[in-house]
């Protein structure tokens, strides 16, 4: 099963975890996932459409009821934990402190596009770290070494210079 799918059913993550008032579906059994993933080898469905897909990546391997078996810990975290959470934080907010709806929608917003932030952190840090360290490194060269070839390189007697001067008057 692809990871946005309920493993239980054939329902997107963002629906059954959008609203408190997600519609229930029928649940996947053996027999429904196998008939579903041969539709998909036969083309009767477009294995190119994540709507018809519907997480279904291949046969399922065992002969044990979806029903009875182990739910994944994410899974069990976001639908037990985390909306539970985020529904009764809202209702504090706006049944006891008598805050808007709206103030609270923004500021669960901020929270989202702080965490994003951080991410985004830290992905700038990585991707900069190989250039910060090769300014480090150029930072450490003592200042007369660093002059004197630098000098080096702009006197007009330097061989490198004088090597690309009779190569490119050569032409």
């Amino acid at each position: 099963m692809a990871g946005h799918w309920c493993w239980r059913c054939p329902m997107l993550k963002s629906k059954w975890s959008a609203s408190a008032n997600a519609v229930i579906p029928p649940e996947w059994t053996l027999e429904s996932l196998q008939a579903h993933c041969l539709k998909l080898q036969n083309g009767e469905l477009d294995k190119n459409k994540s709507e018809q897909v519907r997480g279904v990546k291949e046969q399922a391997l065992w002969c044990i009821p979806v029903r009875n078996s182990l739910a994944p810990s994410l899974h069990n975290n976001e639908v037990f934990v985390n909306e539970p959470m985020k529904l009764l934080m809202c209702w504090i907010n706006h049944r006891i402190e008598q805050l808007p709806l709206e103030l609270i929608e923004a500021r669960l917003t901020v929270i989202d596009l702080l965490i994003d932030r951080e991410a985004a952190i830290e992905s700038l840090a990585e991707a900069t770290a190989p250039l910060a360290s090769s300014i480090k490194r150029r930072s450490q060269i003592p200042p007369s070494h660093e002059g004197s070839q630098r000098r080096q390189m702009s006197t007009p007697g330097c061989p490198a210079r004088s090597g690309l001067r009779r190569c490119c008057n050569s032409f």
